[in-house]
């Protein structure tokens, strides 16, 4: 499992870094706290659509100064 580091960005988002891409994934939480909530229907629908889905290689991963590990 990767390692993942937390930081709010500068426009007051949340940034969330180690999820395989070089870039985070930023949204507001009012927007974070939609995704959360959809886990269990996003966890089955992935669950549903298994055969379909790929996965990018293994790469480094990480976050910047200032980040907080979650």
């Amino acid at each position: 499992m990767a390692t993942l580091s937390a930081k709010v960005s500068e426009k007051g988002a949340v940034s969330v870094y180690g999820v395989r891409q070089r870039f985070p994934i930023t949204y507001y939480a009012d927007e974070w706290e939609v995704i959360l909530n959809a886990g269990p229907r996003i966890r089955a629908f992935i669950k549903a659509n298994k055969d379909k889905l790929k996965a990018p290689k293994e790469s480094g991963n990480g976050g910047p100064d200032g980040t907080t590990a979650l």
